[in-house]
């Protein structure tokens, strides 16, 4: 019984190295199980997972969902409206009424620029229906805390 506990002892000392992902999807399980020292049956003991955690961190990774400012800016000309008065806009340099196309043009540049300064700097006024004094800044991104 003391060389079991001591085998599973020097297991659970023993560094684990990382092994990236493009490798490990060629493997198979049971390969992956004696490279990363896991019985397939009982897992990892208690002391492995802490000691794994010390080494390699917790199995998270975190997701940058946030899209470039670019993107975002661009998103606008997707508007329906917009996308029609681009339309008038190239329909009026087709009939060389390009005082007309290049006011059409300032005017959504104008619109999408207001738009996106609205939509990255969002200030809502809601206290109407809050009692706040003062509109409070608001973001789409997740709740902290």
């Amino acid at each position: 019984i003391d060389g079991q506990l001591e085998l599973k002892a020097s297991e659970e000392e023993k560094v684990v190295q990382a092994l990236p992902p493009k490798e490990a999807c060629k493997c198979h399980k049971e390969d992956l199980a004696k490279a990363l020292a896991v019985d397939l049956d009982t897992g990892l003991s208690e002391g492995a997972v802490t000691q794994r955690r010390l080494v390699h961190g917790w199995n998270e990774f975190v997701a940058d969902n946030t899209e470039p400012v670019w993107k975002k800016y661009l998103d606008q000309f997707k508007n329906p409206l917009i996308l029609l008065l681009l339309g008038s806009a190239v329909v009026s340099v087709l009939t060389k009424q390009y005082e007309d196309a290049i006011s059409i043009a300032m005017a959504v540049l104008i619109v999408v620029t207001v738009a996106f300064i609205q939509v990255t700097d969002l200030l809502v006024d809601e206290s109407s229906f809050t009692g706040e004094v003062e509109p409070c800044s608001k973001t789409d991104g997740p709740l902290t805390g």
